[in-house]
């Protein structure tokens, strides 16, 4: 009966781990370039591998076995299933809602960014001139 309860604890590590590696999944979804992709992905496997070692500790359960990591992983899976599915609807939605007003901001900063930078040039220009 115990190593039902031992189960249960290790899906909802793998369910935990699965909310944080939903942090890494936006990261990835907002920084392009491919080396903080491979960063992200690394952090996420070693977040995930802290989460479920805590779990493990908290716990405290006995030598890792078999039937612990794929109660983990079918945590995650479960996760990955249905919690980050619900998650990724929610977020559409509020892009669709704010979509427009948070990309008027942000064409904004960047049109503000831009003057600055062309300041910059025209200041520079002005130096090699005299």
């Amino acid at each position: 009966m115990r190593q039902f309860y031992i189960f249960i604890a290790c899906m909802s590590g793998g369910i935990a781990a699965g909310f944080c590696s939903e942090l890494f999944f936006l990261m990835r979804f907002l920084i392009k370039p491919k080396a903080v992709r491979i960063a992200a992905d690394a952090m996420c496997g070693i977040v995930s591998a802290c989460i479920l070692t805590g779990c493990y500790t908290l716990f405290r359960l006995p030598d890792i076995r078999l039937y612990m990591l794929a109660a983990s992983a079918l945590g995650f899976l479960l996760y990955l299933g249905s919690l980050h599915r619900i998650l990724a609807i929610c977020g559409k939605k509020l892009y669709n809602r704010f979509g427009s007003s948070c990309k008027r901001i942000q064409s904004r900063l960047s049109g503000l960014l831009c003057a600055k930078k062309s300041l910059k040039k025209s200041s520079s220009a002005q130096r090699l001139r005299r």
